[in-house]
């Protein structure tokens, strides 16, 4: 009877506030939908952190840039900061690219796994 208890507790869905139920829906998960959801969910988070980190490299490199005045070691710093930046965008919008083309090939058109939403 212990034993009975004990299984079904373990089969029970475990919730998380950021995600909500995890393991509730096997049909989900046996098609790959969940892992699909759970990867976007975490490439979203990446692409957006990626995204403010860039921002505040360039606006930092570009300050760096307006307070070296005559320095030209401060400048060449800053302008590698900016150029660094940049980089970062490029790579950024590449990994979009790719997640695009790889949705296209193995999903189709049917299947917008970049839809991307801003705000709550």
């Amino acid at each position: 009877m212990l034993i009975n208890f004990l299984v079904t507790k373990a089969q029970a869905a475990i919730t998380n506030p950021a995600v909500g139920q995890l393991g509730e829906d096997a049909a989900a998960a046996a098609d790959g939908t969940l892992f699909t959801s759970y990867f976007l969910r975490i490439w979203n988070a990446i692409f957006m952190i990626g995204g403010l980190m860039v921002l505040i490299n360039f606006i930092w490199g570009a300050v760096t840039w307006i307070m070296g005045g005559s320095d030209s070691a401060k400048v060449q710093k800053a302008r590698d900061r900016m150029v660094q930046s940049v980089i970062g965008l490029i790579i950024l919008v590449s990994s979009f690219a790719l997640i695009g083309f790889i949705n296209m090939l193995f999903f189709g058109e049917d299947f917008n796994i970049l839809n991307l939403q801003f705000g709550p």
